[in-house]
């Protein structure tokens, strides 16, 4: 194995490991601990801030060359200049997990060169840790998954997350009409369910790169279609928790050109 494919095997094997080590305290925390409302509205408790530390200070012992990138850092706009980077969202869903929905999870990804190789969530609901990409496959624990095949027509649900930009329910009334539509409070696992095949498709227009680095990197191993609805976020050159959003469309063609078209895209 090549000392450059050596870099990225110890990566993985220490992603997986310290994402496994937070998932009792997730468990335990679970609608148990305190809140307080960030200036977006959103809210943030204190298992954002310790599992973003424990996660971040264990890879910056073992890699301390990388970039590490939390959505809890007040760090400010933070320049990305190292070769590999890691971007974590210590508790998707905070709403829910602060008020007891079972729609949360802890979200890991490693880029290389600005780009998400490989991710981690772990999904509360499903009590279970899907990780997986660079060429790896997609694994639930140990284990293989091979996602659900979604055909064309059939009744599988789309994702979409509210509130949405101004005009934008006008346009989607004719996909609303005629699908059943979930809204889950988590925009990683919205994300991973259209890349298990949970989800015909979602459209988000809320997420923020820390929300979708994780299953971005399993789109692309499962090569899911999808298309940022601005600018990507890829390849990562910076990292503020105040960056703009990265509202995109993604899931089987049908459903992504359905959307395109009536957004006008």
């Amino acid at each position: 194995m090549s000392e450059y494919a050596e870099e990225r095997v110890q990566r993985i094997e220490c992603g997986t490991d310290l994402v496994r080590r937070q998932i009792d305290y997730f468990r335990r925390s679970f609608a148990a601990v305190e809140s307080q409302k960030k200036k977006d509205s959103s809210l943030v408790t204190e298992a954002d801030h310790l599992i973003s530390n424990e996660v971040l200070g264990g890879l910056g012992e073992k890699f301390p060359g990388d970039d590490l990138c939390s959505e809890e850092s007040e760090a400010g706009n933070q320049p990305l200049e190292a070769h590999f980077c890691w971007v974590i969202d210590p508790v998707d869903g905070t709403n829910n997990f602060a008020i007891g929905l079972p729609n949360c999870a802890i979200s890991l990804a490693l880029l290389e060169d600005g780009h998400p190789i490989y991710g981690w969530v772990y999904d509360f609901a499903g009590d279970r840790l899907i990780h997986g990409g660079s060429g790896r496959g997609l694994f639930d624990g140990d284990q293989p998954i091979q996602p659900r095949t979604v055909e064309s027509g059939d009744s599988t649900p789309i994702g979409l997350q509210f509130p949405v930009p101004p005009g934008v329910i006008q346009k989607l009334i004719p996909l609303l009409e005629r699908e059943r539509v979930r809204s889950i409070g988590s925009g990683t696992m919205e994300g991973v369910y259209v890349a298990l095949g949970c989800l015909q498709g979602a459209v988000d227009f809320r997420v923020k790169v820390w929300d979708v680095a994780a299953f971005f990197a399993f789109f692309d191993e499962l090569k899911v279609p999808y298309r940022f609805l601005a600018r990507s976020p890829f390849p990562l050159r910076s990292f503020d928790p105040d960056m703009e959003t990265t509202p995109y469309v993604a899931g089987v063609p049908v459903f992504c050109q359905k959307v395109e078209s009536l957004l006008g895209i």
